[in-house]
């Protein structure tokens, strides 16, 4: 894979063509660095949404200096209809993925070496902040591309199922004081929520077909 083979939405944040699963994935769940660029359009949810949710997971910005907890890059606490709400904000054809097609990035990404993600960070069309993501988690000490990408020691992220309600697939980092949410994502169910309401330890990743109207 070269650097060109990666796609871009609208914020500057990259995608992984899968094309035996017909979609590009992102490479990283919904960031709070995004989720900024959203808040200051015109149509974004408001401050007080964002506020919301940060009481779900507390801001670590790309340029701090120093320790952190890796997963508060991402966004969480937000449900299936509010990823859409930002998907919809990319653009036409950006969604939360399948169940299926979550499987196929994360077994695409699962092939990448490093060099390859960090290759993104020196991309004209790479975001600062997604450049400095890779790189602050780099330093941080993840030697994995999936590691990089939040496949690995992230959160567990919506994903589509044939039938109501949503589920969350992924690998979620190690937490001591609370029971293990899944085993190998590639094989157990999707796990749903008990009751309504938000969960820290729920992001989302998005999906778009690998051609979208528009793009030359």
């Amino acid at each position: 894979m070269t650097p060109t083979d990666w796609l871009f939405d609208r914020t500057g944040f990259p995608y992984l063509p899968v094309p035996a699963a017909r979609i590009a994935v992102a490479l990283f769940p919904i960031t709070k660095a995004q989720t900024e660029l959203w808040l200051a359009d015109a149509t974004g949810p408001g401050d007080e949404w964002y506020e919301e949710l940060l009481r779900f997971g507390p801001r670590v910005g790309w340029r701090t200096i120093g320790k952190f907890v890796p997963t508060q890059l991402v966004l969480t606490g937000l449900n299936p209809e509010e990823a859409g709400m930002f998907a919809a904000w990319l653009g036409t054809g950006y969604r939360l993925p399948t169940t299926a097609e979550w499987r196929a990035g994360d077994r695409a990404v699962s092939k990448l070496l490093v060099p390859q993600l960090l290759a993104l960070a020196n991309d004209s069309r790479t975001h600062p902040a997604a450049a400095g993501i890779l790189k602050k988690l780099s330093d941080s000490g993840r030697r994995t591309a999936p590691s990089l990408g939040f496949w690995e020691g992230g959160v567990l992220e919506w994903v589509v199922r044939p039938t109501p309600p949503h589920g969350g697939l992924g690998r979620p980092t190690p937490d001591p004081a609370a029971p293990r949410l899944i085993g190998d994502p590639q094989s157990f169910d999707p796990v749903t929520l008990i009751r309504p309401g938000r969960l820290a330890a729920f992001g989302a990743r998005l999906a778009r077909p690998l051609e979208l109207e528009g793009e030359p």
